[in-house]
């Protein structure tokens, strides 16, 4: 049945025992319908079990200090997730990657076309192959004005946010080995620089 019903007793009728079990009986034996539950009732934690990560959130918040020149993908180190999701056989998977970085202070010898450029991505290692998602393409500098001159100078975007997000669907029986975040400039001079990062892992299951 939907809906949980029961039975309100004046003061001095009597009342057998069914009638007293009937409210939890019919708690009991309740399904979930639009008729017994109110909007939004329902969480994370009400699908969330040890044996399954359904909606399980997986949150890193680091101090990176990192920095890199390299013209190639290159592990952003002190953040990432080994492990995180086991094989399970006749299950499709679906994998939210979600992060945000601080840039810190930046150095630019080169800001012509491609040389201005710096990236950040997911990369998502599975037993089945890597997936790449979550990419941030941004400008090392900016062009600004000087003042009594014509000219516009090239000035480095320091301490600005980024971020990236994306989705990947696992086949069943493959499991995830390894979550992480990679940066690539692509002018060997030029340094990028990240002070903080926050990786965010969301695992649903079909």
């Amino acid at each position: 049945m939907a809906e949980v019903t029961g039975k309100v007793w004046k003061s001095g009728d009597g009342v057998a025992q069914n009638d007293l079990n009937e409210f939890s009986n019919n708690l009991e034996n309740a399904t979930i319908e639009d008729t017994n539950t109110a909007e939004n009732w329902a969480t994370q934690q009400h699908f969330s079990i040890s044996s399954s990560k359904i909606n399980e959130v997986f949150d890193d918040d680091t101090v990176l200090s990192f920095n890199t020149s390299s013209t190639s993908w290159t592990d952003v180190t002190n953040i990432a997730y080994p492990n995180p999701m086991a094989a399970e056989s006749g299950r499709i998977n679906l994998i939210r990657v979600q992060w945000n970085a601080l840039v810190g202070a930046l150095t630019s010898v080169n800001d012509i076309g491609q040389n201005n450029l710096y990236g950040v991505r997911a990369c998502i290692e599975t037993g089945g192959g890597t997936y790449y998602r979550a990419y941030s393409i941004n400008k090392f500098t900016g062009r600004t004005w000087a003042p009594g001159t014509v000219a516009l100078n090239p000035d480095p975007v320091n301490w600005r946010p980024i971020s990236g997000s994306g989705i990947v669907l696992i086949p069943a029986g493959i499991a995830v080995t390894n979550i992480k975040l990679q940066a690539i400039v692509y002018n060997a001079g030029n340094n990028l620089v990240l002070d903080r990062a926050n990786l965010q892992i969301i695992i649903g299951r079909a």
